[in-house]
């Protein structure tokens, strides 16, 4: 693998915003990129609208900035997560870490539909695990092979503060009519794994679901000690996540990473590095996940980071944060 072109999307302190964050990205049908990211006036709970941008060109030329879900100048709307499904683009957000919202687009990303809440989605699981505060992703979600849609989902229960991120459990949000109903799946925790968070999936060659997972360090601070991501395997991607483990060829800093299918076998990015968020690394897997020996590290100043593979370019994009989240930039890298 090989790094190539660089482009950058948005600065930090530019168009009217202090930050941008938590990207995502992805690539149609027709080869169609969008990479889509959060525009704040300050942390997590500021005030944050969901911006996106589109190429046609396979990442030459970006168009201009469009604004997809507005806070209002008074939300906070987090953690956009977009999906591909033929003709369609699916697109889920939180507002405020508590409702969730759907809308779609049918003309490759030009348009997308008014939002419809489907917070009712995650209210069915509140008997079993009482979450105070929840998000999609973040990154993107996928198609499987029969058809269902489906991303990650990261449910934190702090009764006595309900604007903590943990501690948390991860779940899928999945679709089996093309995004008219939606449904959660089980709702889990890893064995050994401290509040996790973030994951992103991928399929397996006999259609089995990889989820690849943040957690949290059992050691804050001093000494620093290895840390690593966390992967688990389910038959259907909505349950039954049997096999777990931390796998030692993944360092993480306890930070977001992105994943993804091509068709050589499974894309991963993120920060390799258990002791800063730096290295961002794009790693490939020939073999289901066995092995993440082939990879290539495309920037030293890292962040958040997602992947999605173009089927028209043949290559792999990453969406990512650069140099401590002062700004978020696309990179293309041969395969």
């Amino acid at each position: 693998m090989n790094a190539l072109n660089t482009t950058l999307i948005e600065r930090s302190g530019k168009n009217g915003y202090a930050y941008y964050r938590i990207p995502g990205i992805i690539a149609t049908e027709k080869g169609t990129l969008i990479t889509y990211y959060e525009a704040r006036q300050g942390g997590d709970w500021a005030v944050i609208d969901i911006y996106m941008q589109r190429s046609t060109d396979g990442g030459k030329t970006w168009e201009e900035r469009k604004m997809l879900f507005s806070g209002n100048h008074k939300n906070t709307t987090n953690n956009p997560v977009m999906f591909v499904d033929g003709d369609t683009i699916h697109f889920l957000c939180f507002e405020n870490y508590k409702r969730l919202f759907y809308m779609k687009s049918v003309d490759d990303g030009v348009t997308f539909t008014e939002p419809r809440e489907i917070t009712d989605t995650l209210e069915a699981v509140r008997d079993i695990w009482p979450w105070t505060c929840a998000a999609v992703g973040p990154g993107h979600g996928m198609k499987m092979a029969n058809g269902r849609l489906i991303a990650t989902v990261w449910m934190a229960s702090a009764p006595e503060n309900i604007f903590a991120h943990g501690p948390a459990k991860v779940t899928t949000i999945y679709s089996d009519d093309h995004g008219e109903t939606w449904k959660l799946g089980e709702v889990y925790q890893p064995d050994g794994s401290i509040s996790p968070n973030e994951a992103c999936i991928a399929q397996l060659s006999d259609g089995r679901m990889l989820m690849n997972i943040r957690t949290q360090k059992t050691q804050p601070r001093l000494p620093i000690l290895p840390h690593y991501r966390l992967l688990a395997i389910s038959d259907d991607g909505i349950s039954g996540w049997k096999e777990t483990w931390f796998e030692k060829q993944l360092p993480d800093p306890q930070c977001m990473g992105g994943m993804c299918n091509y068709p050589g076998g499974i894309l991963f990015t993120n920060c390799a590095s258990y002791v800063s968020r730096s290295y961002h690394t794009l790693y490939a897997s020939h073999d289901d996940g066995k092995t993440w020996t082939d990879k290539v590290m495309y920037e030293p100043l890292a962040g958040y980071s997602d992947c999605c593979y173009n089927p028209v370019t043949k290559t792999a994009f990453v969406s990512y944060e650069y140099d401590r989240e002062t700004e978020i930039r696309v990179r293309e890298i041969e395969l």
